[in-house]
């Protein structure tokens, strides 16, 4: 069963969005979702588990990431998170979110390279192997709510490609 956080610190909350709204996203997207509200309570909190593992700014005040302090909406919960969060549950049909993968470049930093083209790896402390799904969409949504502080978007490292 699902508990909405709707922002005042809802004791046991493990979602933002309802299982309405999911169904209402994905509806007007003609977006084939289960049938079963469990399935799909499930979906919803697989995908508040990704959103778990990212780095945001502020201070978080509850056991979810949201609500935060120090972000301009204390006491809320923004309208991209929700929308992250519906997001992400759709792509968690077809895609495990928080797949466990052996790390490709373990090194703190390293270079590569071929002809003109270089690469250069920075280590994140990221366990997820180049292969990853991306959530291109979820982490448009969120990106304002990153901390810049960390490497790359919610705390994950990047690698920058370079032509010399």
């Amino acid at each position: 069963m699902i508990v909405i956080e709707n922002g005042s610190g809802v004791v046991g909350a493990n979602s933002y969005a309802t299982t309405d709204d999911l169904i209402t996203y994905a509806d007007v997207r003609n977006i084939t979702l289960p049938t079963d509200t469990k399935q799909l309570e499930a979906l919803l909190i697989q995908a508040m588990d990704y959103l778990a593992t990212k780095k945001f700014k502020g201070k978080q005040v509850t056991e979810l990431p949201f609500p935060r302090t120090g972000i301009g909406c204390d006491n809320a919960i923004p309208k991209n998170v929700i929308k992250a969060q519906i997001v992400l549950a759709i792509s968690a049909i077809n895609t495990p979110l928080l797949a466990d993968k052996t790390p490709q470049n373990s090194q703190q930093v390293a270079s590569q390279q071929v002809g003109s083209v270089k690469v250069t790896y920075h280590d994140s402390k990221n366990t997820k192997g180049a292969d990853s799904p991306v959530f291109t969409q979820a982490e448009t949504l969120l990106s304002d709510f990153y901390d810049s502080s960390k490497s790359g978007p919610g705390g994950v490292g990047v690698a920058f490609l370079t032509r010399s």
